[in-house]
């Protein structure tokens, strides 16, 4: 979660393909995660609109995760989008890797024209990125002019709301030990 909002006032989410363990996590965790961070920026009321735009940065892309994308598990993931209460997700795919093509092949199958509207692929510099997002406000990584994610700040932010995220995970029946 970067604490800044892209040019339309939506909440920015970056999304590192390679902070994700495929071989410690499951696809149900990692969507897990994701919807707490959202609901957390939902219940922010400086978030405009209720949108949300997502940085998915693909460099680290690997095999373990590329097995990841199942029938069931796509089908599971653009049930979420539409399910979501948030007006709008704006999709960022940055970087590139030798298994995006056949990634996207594959997924692009299981999405509704309104879904593949709103993926933006940012391929031919991070020019395209900065129309929609800002370079003042994204990590140096993707603009060079931003400040550096300071990830004990997000914790903290995360954290902060630990009642409400203990009465989620109850509800969803996990373990907090």
């Amino acid at each position: 979660m970067l604490q800044c909002k892209d040019k339309d006032g939506r909440a920015v989410y970056l999304r590192r393909t390679e902070k994700v363990d495929a071989g410690s996590s499951n696809p149900k965790q990692e969507a897990q995660l994701d919807e707490m961070w959202f609901k957390s920026i939902l219940n922010d009321s400086k978030t405009v609109g209720n949108e949300i735009s997502i940085i998915i940065d693909i460099n680290g892309y690997s095999w373990k995760l590329f097995r990841w994308l199942t029938p069931t598990n796509l089908k599971m993931v653009i049930k979420a989008i539409k399910l979501f209460p948030c007006k709008e997700f704006i999709f960022h795919v940055v970087n590139n890797c030798f298994l995006l093509k056949a990634s996207v092949n594959i997924a692009w199958s299981f999405m509704s024209e309104d879904i593949k509207k709103r993926i933006k692929f940012h391929f031919a510099g991070w020019s395209f990125l900065h129309e929609h997002i800002s370079p003042e406000v994204l990590p140096p990584e993707y603009g060079d002019q931003g400040p550096a994610i300071n990830f004990e700040k997000l914790a903290e932010w995360f954290v902060d709301q630990d009642a409400r995220i203990r009465e989620y995970l109850k509800y969803r029946q996990l373990n907090l030990q």
